[in-house]
């Protein structure tokens, strides 16, 4: 597998990072599908204005895993 570094004005590199998100009380909130997609879209649309790239996610009934990446959008 090549690695592909990121290139802007004034660095190289990359960065990736893993959020995990817990409702309080770590209710089961995900298991309805719904509200896993709703979650999913809002998460999603704010990435994109951030200029962040989501290379992954998994839902857990009670947890959501995000994996992303910084990137240089021009």
């Amino acid at each position: 597998m090549r690695t592909e570094l990121i290139k802007s004005g004034h660095a190289v590199g990359e960065s990736n990072f893993h959020l995990q998100i817990t409702p309080a009380y770590r209710r089961d909130i995900f298991q309805d599908e719904q509200v896993t997609e709703l979650t999913l879209a809002y998460i999603l649309e704010k990435l994109y204005e951030l200029k962040v790239v989501i290379n992954g996610y998994g839902f857990g009934p009670d947890h959501l895993h995000c994996l992303f990446q910084c990137e240089i959008r021009e």
